[in-house]
């Protein structure tokens, strides 16, 4: 077995030196999924659909088409596979471990993504986006509760999250969103005219 310093280098301390389960607890970390009601509480604000999840499973996915482990569409790792054929509002919830890969690829996409993540004011890959024209930062004021995987008990709200809007010339959302309000409107039936303004 390579040394702790070789490990690191090759990037491999996880597969070495952390045991079965630690490996699949920090999996699960990374697979707790946006509530459905948070997200069409956005698409009643916005008066849009979103078209494509870019980072989902058959049971957390919050549009039609979407991408990643077991997908109908062909792309199972949004990251490595060619999606360019996609089309229309994308959402993002990415894997936290990632989230900078997920920022530039979205970023570099061109396709109008809202992207979910937490406020880490001191990564490169939000600055980034701040510096961006065309992605435009959203508040959320309150805690969201993901929804956990199968046989994982729900948890207290999470730490603090941001929204943003990349690939749009203008956002179709405030710069302020209250997390309680959007789950409660997205609780109630979508109207087929569009619910744009519902917050004011």
């Amino acid at each position: 077995m390579p040394g702790p310093e070789l490990v690191d280098v090759l990037g491999l301390r996880e597969s070495y030196l952390s045991s079965p389960a630690e490996t699949m607890d920090r999996a699960l970390r990374q697979a707790w999924a946006t509530p459905s009601a948070f997200v069409r509480g956005l698409e009643r604000v916005a008066g849009v659909r979103v078209a494509l999840d870019l980072c989902a499973e058959a049971t957390t996915a919050k549009a039609p088409v979407w991408f990643g482990p077991g997908s109908p569409h062909g792309v199972t790792d949004t990251l490595l596979d060619d999606w360019s054929w996609g089309a229309g509002l994308a959402y993002c919830n990415p894997d936290f471990a990632r989230k900078g890969q997920w920022a530039n690829l979205v970023l570099g996409s061109q396709v109008p993504t809202w992207f979910l993540v937490p406020p880490s004011t001191d990564q490169e890959w939000f600055s980034t986006l701040t510096n961006s024209p065309r992605a435009h930062l959203h508040i959320l004021r309150g805690r969201l509760r993901f929804d956990p995987p199968p046989g994982i008990a729900p948890s207290a709200p999470n730490g603090p999250v941001v929204l943003w809007s990349v690939n749009f010339d203008r956002p179709l959302l405030p710069g302020s969103l209250i997390v309680k309000d959007l789950l409660e409107l997205g609780r109630e039936p979508w109207s087929e005219e569009g619910d744009r303004g519902a917050m004011g």
